[in-house]
């Protein structure tokens, strides 16, 4: 995850920001924004205890100039993943001291069968196998919740969630 910040930020001359310095900080991670209440709930466990206040919703943007006239406005920090497109005037950093990592998850209907989809799944558990998708890296940060799932390598077709749903997640920086 990466916050992006006005160029003429306290923080925007750093090369990744540790989580401790948005302290005292108010981010805009999503707030009131009807699809990404994820998002904004990850947000709020990553910032709980440190000190970083949510920002409250704001209209939402579309497009890179309605984007940079709410940033120019509010000047406030923005929650975003690491690989954010680059923006005229903001810097983007990633977050360090923990680094949060955003679990991605693979839901499909149980019972659910296609050559392609299960082709898919077999994909995903091998490459999550191989190249350890479900190690969490040193110094990385994820919620109770989710490091507990990770720890138990639920990556199968055993794997049973709401509604009669299946899953397999990963780490996503």
């Amino acid at each position: 995850m990466a916050v992006v910040l006005p160029e003429d930020h306290r923080l925007a001359a750093l090369e990744a920001v540790p989580l401790a310095e948005l302290a005292g900080e108010t981010v805009y991670a999503g707030a009131g924004n009807p699809r990404t209440p994820e998002w904004t709930g990850l947000a709020r466990q990553l910032f709980e205890g440190r000190g970083i206040e949510i920002a409250p919703p704001a209209p939402l943007a579309v497009g890179e100039e309605e984007f940079q006239r709410i940033m120019a406005r509010t000047r406030n920090p923005v929650l975003a993943v690491v690989g954010f497109p680059a923006l005229p005037s903001m810097v983007s950093r990633p977050l360090v001291d923990p680094v949060p990592l955003s679990p991605v998850s693979l839901v499909w209907r149980k019972g659910l069968t296609h050559p392609a989809f299960d082709a898919l799944r077999r994909a995903a558990a091998r490459l999550a196998a191989e190249e350890g998708w479900l190690d969490k890296p040193a110094g990385g940060w994820v919620p109770a919740e989710d490091d507990v799932r990770m720890a138990s390598r639920e990556c199968h077709d055993s794997v049973r969630g709401p509604h009669g749903t299946s899953a397999c997640a990963t780490f996503n920086a």
